[in-house]
């Protein structure tokens, strides 16, 4: 069972999940780790009644509130390391997009991570 948790919800994981994954407790990240792979596990049978299992999980589970909330919102919301290289080099080569980074960020209580946690 372990083994299909992680694979299940690896399929999903990205650089920002696993910044945010560091942040936590053993246990909390067990716990997202488990409702992820039950959501992934409920999208491989397409119907009705699977779908509104997938939303209820979603939006009751404390884990996944919690995992949304922090993707939405501070640090782990923006900045040019979540970004892939392409669109990242695009960005910074645009003058008006370069200058609304900055008007943003000037206004934003922390600083976003911009460097890769490892090359792509």
């Amino acid at each position: 069972m372990q083994g299909t948790r992680c694979f299940a919800a690896f399929l999903r994981l990205t650089p920002v999940c696993f910044d945010y994954m560091d942040g936590l407790s053993q246990a909390e990240r067990d716990e997202l780790l488990d409702v992820r792979a039950r959501v992934t596990a409920l999208g491989f049978t397409l119907s009705p009644a699977t779908r509104e299992g997938i939303l209820q999980l979603v939006n009751s589970n404390p884990a996944l509130q919690r995992h949304r909330e922090a993707m939405l919102r501070g640090p782990l919301a923006m900045g040019l390391r979540y970004h892939s290289i392409r669109m990242a080099k695009a960005v910074l080569k645009d003058a008006q997009s370069v200058a609304m980074m900055q008007q943003t960020r000037a206004g934003l209580g922390y600083v976003p991570r911009d460097v890769r946690p490892f090359p792509w």
